[in-house]
């Protein structure tokens, strides 16, 4: 009889699979302006966040230990050995949202070329999560004061369910056969963001 597979098992797999569309993510929307590249690339920093919350660690910090208490088997999964300070880390983070949107379309692409999924746009979900620590005022945050444990990173998002939330979107897009449900697409970022959720689902139609 077949055992059952356990999620640290599952890891190194999940790591395989999304290396390609992380790098593939990086080329396809790459860094510009002055400077030299960083010696860390993009698609490394978004595969240790991702090994992180795949581990359930929840805050930055909590990531961070993670990243340094498992670097030898990280080293492994990704193929690289450079790791960012703490610093380095945490100012980095803020930018991983933009390399995962590249890489659910992408994958998206990929599922619909291989006929797993119908590019057709079965629904779009939002919700707001609210930050850890105390939120940022708008006061304060014209006035550049910040309080201790406030998240600089996030912003504030109303819907009619929750009010006024200080924190995050959590943005669902499932693209499929509505009878077939495919792999939904799901993203995490700052607010307002519908907008182009909608637009992706009508690119996705127009190239069907």
């Amino acid at each position: 009889m077949g055992k059952r597979a356990t999620p640290a098992a599952l890891v190194p797999e999940l790591v395989r699979l999304a290396v390609p569309l992380l790098q593939q993510a990086e080329r396809a929307a790459p860094r510009t302006g002055p400077g030299d590249k960083p010696l860390i690339p993009d698609w490394v920093m978004a595969g240790l966040i991702m090994l992180a919350v795949l581990h359930k660690k929840k805050t930055k910090s909590a990531q961070y230990r993670f990243v340094q208490q498992r670097r030898s088997d990280i080293a492994a999964w990704l193929g690289d050995g450079h790791f960012p300070s703490r610093a380095t880390y945490f100012r980095r983070y803020r930018r991983a949202h933009r390399l995962y949107r590249e890489a659910i379309r992408l994958q998206g692409q990929a599922a619909i070329a291989a006929g797993i999924v119908e590019p057709r746009c079965v629904a779009v979900d939002k919700s707001l999560i609210a930050a850890l620590g105390p939120p940022w005022h708008v006061r304060d945050r014209q006035a550049a004061k910040v309080g201790v444990g406030v998240d600089t990173a996030a912003t504030w998002g109303y819907s009619e369910h929750d009010g006024w939330v200080f924190g995050y979107s959590f943005r669902s897009r499932r693209v499929g056969d509505p009878r077939h449900p495919g792999v939904p697409a799901v993203g995490l970022g700052r607010y307002g963001q519908r907008q182009r959720d909608q637009d992706v689902c009508r690119h996705n139609r127009a190239v069907a």
